[in-house]
């Protein structure tokens, strides 16, 4: 992340990249605070439709994503997979809020994925 003024270098996760795999309030609020804590944010939805909260609380949706980036992939296919995984070895935190099960089952669970980005 390039700092585009003197205080956003100052803050305490300028500099980290963060991948956003979470939906509703808990987590896309999770990864806001770490936004405002300097981070570059990238949001990965589904390409069918996104968050839920987008349709359920438009303004919760736009005030709590404000500010992230954006990517729709889809984890269900071998080439949004291949997609992720370049993603992945640009970025230093992965935030998920899938079920148990689900992001081994999507093949974007830590011991796949720590094999493309080992710090």
């Amino acid at each position: 992340m390039v700092a585009t003024n003197e205080n956003e270098s100052k803050l305490p996760l300028a500099g980290v990249v963060v991948l956003d795999l979470t939906w509703l309030l808990p987590g896309p609020f999770c990864t806001h605070i770490l936004k405002e804590l300097g981070a570059e944010v990238i949001k990965v939805e589904k390409p069918e439709g996104g968050d839920y909260l987008r349709d359920l609380l438009p303004e919760a949706y736009m005030l709590i994503n404000r500010g992230k980036k954006s990517i729709a992939i889809d984890l269900k296919t071998q080439h949004g997979r291949n997609e992720f995984e370049y993603l992945v070895r640009e970025c230093d935190v992965i935030v998920e809020s899938f079920r148990p099960g689900v992001a081994q089952r999507l093949e974007v669970d830590y011991d796949r994925l720590s094999s493309h980005n080992p710090h």
